[in-house]
C-alpha cells in the first residue's frame, strides 16, 4: 500500500466525476471568480487535460468536462493564437472533434460559470471564442511581434504612464489603461483585464527603476535576474516563450523617463556681476492639480 498521502480537494457542488477525476489528476486548487490565466497550466498539465478531453469527446462526453474545457481552451489561445479571426475550428482541430457549435456554446457557458467567470456579452449578443480567448490572457505569438497591437498597447500604456508619473491617482491610470485596451478585442475590454493591464505595465516599470543607473541597457535584464530572482514568474501577466519574454527585454533596457514631459529647464543667468539660477518654463508646460499638493485652486498651466 502507497505511503503517499492522498490531497483531497474541494469542489463546487454538482461538480461532475469526470472533472472531478482531471482536475484532482493536475491537483487544481479552485479560486472561484479569478481569471482562468490564473491557474498557470504547466505544459505536462495541459497535454493531460487535452488527452482527457480528446477521450471525452470520442464517447460523446464533452459536456461532463465543461469547466476541463473552458480551462484548456483559454490556455490554448494565449499559447497558440497566432492572429485572424476567432473560429472554433481552432480549437477543435487540437481534439479532432467535429460537433455542434450550440453544444459548444452550452459548454462553454457551464464551463464558465463552474469557475465563477462571466461570458461577454455586447448588445445583447454572447461573445463565447472572444470571451475565451481573453480568459488565456495576452497571446504569446502576438505579443512576440514587435510591431503588433498587443505588444504597441504594452509599450504605449509604459509611456503614457511615465508622462504623468507612476504615482499619478489611480483612476487617472486607470483612465489611461481603458484607453488603450479599447484597441484590443471585444473580450479584453473589461475593467478587469484593465486592471491587469495597468498592474503589469506598473511593475515593469517599478522592476525598471530598481535597476541602478550605472547598468547599461544591454545588461539591465541580467541584473534583474541576478538582483531580483523569479520576477518574470512574478508578473500579472504570464508570458513563457522566448519570443514572448523579448517584451521584457524591450520594456527593461527602454531608456527611463524619456517620455516624461518637460515642464522646466534650469538655467544660470547673469544679473550684473552675479550668476542666478532661473528657471526657463515651456509655454505649454502643465502641472496636474494632484502634483500640486497644498496649493489652492486647480492649477493648470504655468502663464
Amino acid at each position: 500500500m502507497s505511503s503517499e498521502k492522498k490531497i483531497e480537494l474541494d469542489f463546487p457542488l454538482g461538480t461532475t466525476a469526470e472533472t472531478k477525476h482531471l482536475f484532482s489528476k493536475i491537483g487544481l486548487q479552485v479560486k472561484p471568480g479569478r481569471t482562468l490565466n490564473s491557474y498557470k497550466l504547466s505544459s505536462e498539465e495541459l497535454k493531460i487535460l487535452q488527452y482527457h478531453l480528446v477521450h471525452a469527446a470520442q464517447y460523446r462526453r464533452l459536456a461532463n468536462c465543461a469547466a476541463p474545457f473552458v480551462l484548456w481552451a483559454a490556455e490554448i489561445f494565449r499559447r497558440k493564437y497566432d492572429g485572424g479571426q476567432y473560429s472554433w475550428e481552432f480549437l477543435l482541430n487540437h481534439l479532432n472533434l467535429k460537433t455542434d457549435y450550440q453544444a459548444l456554446h452550452e459548454i462553454t457557458r457551464r464551463g464558465l460559470q463552474w469557475f465563477g467567470r462571466q461570458l461577454t456579452v455586447d448588445d445583447g449578443v454572447n461573445y463565447y471564442l472572444k470571451t475565451l480567448a481573453a480568459e488565456g490572457g495576452l497571446p504569446e505569438a502576438l505579443l512576440a511581434d514587435p510591431s503588433g497591437l498587443y505588444r504597441r498597447s504594452v509599450r504605449g500604456l509604459m509611456a503614457d504612464i511615465e508622462k504623468v508619473g507612476i504615482a499619478a491617482p489611480r483612476d487617472l491610470l486607470g483612465q489611461l489603461a481603458a484607453q488603450r485596451i479599447s484597441f484590443l478585442p471585444l473580450g479584453f475590454r473589461t475593467s478587469e483585464f484593465r486592471d491587469l493591464f495597468l498592474e503589469f505595465c506598473l511593475t515593469l516599470l517599478e522592476r525598471r527603476a530598481e535597476i541602478p543607473p550605472s547598468v547599461p541597457s544591454e545588461a539591465r535584464q541580467a541584473w534583474l535576474d541576478a538582483n531580483r530572482p523569479g520576477w518574470k514568474d512574478e508578473l500579472p501577466i504570464r508570458l513563457d516563450s522566448l519570443a514572448a519574454r523579448s517584451l521584457l527585454l524591450d520594456a527593461v533596457t527602454s531608456d527611463a523617463g524619456a517620455n516624461q514631459q518637460e515642464l522646466a529647464t534650469r538655467l544660470l543667468v547673469k544679473v550684473k556681476d552675479a550668476w542666478v539660477p532661473k528657471l526657463s518654463i515651456s509655454k505649454t508646460a502643465e502641472i496636474p492639480e494632484w502634483q500640486m499638493g497644498d496649493v489652492e485652486g486647480s492649477v493648470a498651466q504655468i502663464s
